[in-house]
């Protein structure tokens, strides 16, 4: 639940609390996961599909297959990004956040991706070594 009693508008429907990014079976996976990828689909308020690539020396994020962010990363990975939808998909425009951890060892592999739509978690993948284990 969030301040207000209120709650998350992507969380998938539930009987008992789980946490976001799991269902009552276990963890929902990303469509597609890969050395600096990762494929979503989000639903909730906003339903899209997101598609993060790392690789090349750029990152892009696409929503829908709208460029919504792009960066030449010659130097550093980002590791937090902020950008609003596409028009295309939401007329609103609503702020997106997305934190990436990294491997400390394997830099290019990313161990949490988490996505943040106007304030709420849309998706929230776990270090695949913490499933289950409760924080």
């Amino acid at each position: 639940m969030l301040d207000g009693g209120e709650l998350n508008p992507y969380a998938p429907p539930r009987s008992h609390a789980v946490p976001i990014g799991h269902d009552t079976e276990g963890f929902i996976p990303a469509l597609q996961k890969g050395l600096l990828h990762r494929r979503v689909r989000l639903v909730g308020p906003v339903s899209c599909e997101l598609d993060y690539d790392g690789k090349w020396f750029r990152q892009r994020v696409l929503i829908d297959g709208h460029l919504a962010w792009f960066v030449v990363s010659w130097a550093r990975i980002h590791r937090e990004i902020h950008f609003r939808l596409p028009a295309a998909v939401d007329l609103q425009q609503r702020p997106v956040r997305i934190e990436m951890q990294f491997h400390p060892i394997s830099v290019l592999t990313i161990t949490r991706f988490t996505v943040w739509i106007d304030g709420e978690i849309a998706y929230d993948e776990p270090d695949a070594d913490t499933i289950g284990v409760s924080r």
